[in-house]
């Protein structure tokens, strides 16, 4: 096919297309540059200094929940639902609140900065670097949000360019600045992080205010924080599921074991890049045709993503010893059997994501956070109980217990919901199910296989065939998603 021929076709593509193209690229190319400067950064870091690391990154999407109470999350849809005639002046007051609660959360920090840091164990500087990522980010993710729902990408691609180049580069000069001042290296690579999030977040900012003219704004300042607020405890829990078992680890163990568990866990939650670029279109076009009356094509789309879904991240758990020799230096290695309990939580937050979608469109926030909670309850209760006992490989199968935990709960509660509101299912339940039980017990199987390699990748090569000679039958299968997500309805 000729290059003109791309382009015609690609120029003929509906905005929503194009627009899940490019929120794709951006997922791929952000998890792809991260994972490309793993292997770099784990052997300019000790594993002590990766531990801290790790940590930093642990705290600050913990803390951000409070800073922001996550205005750019589902919320945002919902506003922009109900105000989305001024959605500027919207997005500009969201900003202006943000704004405020993290600069209150900064000044509760310092009255109490000594206290902090000595049960942290995170210097001062460090402290201070974690706010500037948190003011930087929010703005980011909430500028993202704006422009996803408008299906808008150029911006985002843009950003997501700059930022992906920059942060690795940064990260590997200031560790070496460091080094050879005989500093912490670790606050290299926390200083590469946060400079191009502070440096974007700055645009961000300037770009918002300036479309909305408007910081304050009583009613839509009421909306967010009586909508918001509630979920804390929710996006709360969510966070520590996943950050929380880093923060014991390096406790509990040592931050040498806490940096070895980072490297995996980082690994097999780069399945997120699939599951944030379906989010990313899925939820505004779900949201869309649920208001048209159109569950059940939601239910039918739902189905083919979920197959997709579970055999990318079977993959992953497939390839796994392969990808930790070429990722980490050998003494990372034994973290390999992390990456499958982890790789299928991931999926199962996906799985989750199609319950919670169904609850926040019906604005029912307080089950939310309930199920949320105690899904965090149960994660650091079993981390406690596991961790010294079993080592901090337990971590990986503790957090899987508790995603099963919450997919279970909020599935429950959307089949109450659809029901209170005689609606029809946006899912199918049936179908949810066996899909979770099948990958859960392949990936018991695959593990078995890892010291099998070429019994592992002989099967591989069974299915690559079987694939290759269904391929007219999948291709269809695919075009008819696309078409599903795409076409403008």
């Amino acid at each position: 096919m000729k290059l003109k021929d791309i382009s015609d076709k690609y120029c003929r593509l509906p905005a929503v297309a194009k627009a899940s193209f490019w929120f794709f690229f951006c997922n791929v190319m952000q998890k792809a540059v991260q994972m490309l400067t793993v292997p770099i950064i784990t052997r300019m870091l000790s594993t002590s200094e990766y531990g801290v690391y790790s940590v930093f990154n642990s705290y600050s999407n913990i803390l951000i929940v409070f800073a922001t109470i996550y205005v750019f999350g589902n919320g945002y849809y919902v506003g922009m639902k109900k105000y989305g005639r001024d959605k500027y002046r919207y997005t500009s007051a969201v900003a202006g609140l943000m704004l405020l609660l993290t600069t209150a959360c900064f000044l509760l920090y310092l009255t109490a900065s000594d206290e902090i840091t000595a049960v942290t164990g995170l210097g001062k500087t460090v402290w201070i670097l974690l706010f500037v990522w948190m003011y930087g980010q929010g703005a980011i993710n909430l500028w993202f949000v704006e422009n996803r729902y408008e299906f808008k990408y150029r911006m985002i691609v843009a950003c997501t360019l700059f930022t992906a180049a920059a942060t690795p580069l940064l990260k590997i000069i200031l560790i070496r600045l460091c080094g050879k001042a005989g500093a912490d290296k670790s606050l290299g690579a926390i200083l590469g992080l946060v400079i191009p999030v502070a440096a974007v977040g700055a645009v961000a900012l300037a770009v918002m205010f300036f479309k909305g003219r408007s910081a304050c704004v009583k009613e839509y300042w009421k909306f967010a924080l009586a909508f918001n607020i509630p979920l804390i405890p929710y996006y709360l829990s969510q966070t520590v599921l996943n950050q929380a078992d880093r923060i014991m680890i390096e406790r509990m163990d040592s931050a040498g074991n806490a940096g070895i568990y980072s490297v995996a866990y980082s690994l097999a939650m780069a399945m997120t890049v699939i599951s944030s670029a379906v989010n990313n279109t899925f939820i505004p076009w779900q949201f869309k045709k649920m208001e048209n009356g159109e569950h059940r094509r939601v239910a039918g789309t739902v189905n083919l993503i979920m197959l997709v879904m579970a055999g990318c991240h079977l993959l992953l758990i497939f390839a796994a010893p392969e990808i930790m020799r070429i990722f980490a230096a050998k003494e990372y290695f034994e973290a390999i059997y992390v990456i499958p309990p982890v790789t299928i939580g991931v999926l199962l937050i996906w799985l989750t994501q199609l319950f919670i979608n169904v609850e926040f469109y019906y604005e029912k926030n307080k089950l939310i956070a309930l199920s949320s909670v105690l899904s965090a309850a149960l994660n650091v209760i079993l981390n406690a109980a596991a961790i010294p006992r079993y080592g901090y490989l337990a971590a990986g199968y503790t957090t899987l217990i508790c995603y099963l935990a919450n997919m279970i709960f909020h599935g429950a509660v959307a089949v109450k919901l659809t029901k209170e509101m005689k609606a029809e299912r946006a899912f199918d339940l049936g179908k949810i199910v066996m899909l979770t039980l099948g990958s859960i017990a392949a990936m018991f199987a695959i593990m078995l296989l890892y010291s099998l390699v070429v019994l592992r990748y002989g099967l591989l090569l069974i299915v690559g065939v079987i694939v290759f000679i269904k391929r007219d039958e999948l291709i269809i299968t695919m075009k008819n998603l696309w078409n599903a997500v795409s076409k403008k309805q």
